[in-house]
């Protein structure tokens, strides 16, 4: 019998294949994450900037 060393090319294969799926599952994870991100920052932005007009105008009326 053969002594056994290293690894089939079909196994490769499918650890590769694996690597694959999960790094395509991981990277769309992440590109959701990160438009989340962009939205609540749009989102604190508009509500700050909205607050900041309402303030200014409010001064300026004080004047």
């Amino acid at each position: 019998m053969r002594c056994k060393k290293g690894f089939t090319l079909v196994e490769m294969a499918v650890v590769i294949a694996i690597i694959l799926i999960l790094s395509g599952i991981i990277s769309l994870a992440i590109v959701q994450a990160i438009n989340r991100a962009n939205q609540t920052s749009e989102k604190a932005e508009s509500h700050y900037s909205d607050n900041y007009d309402e303030a200014k105008s409010q001064v300026d009326d004080l004047r």
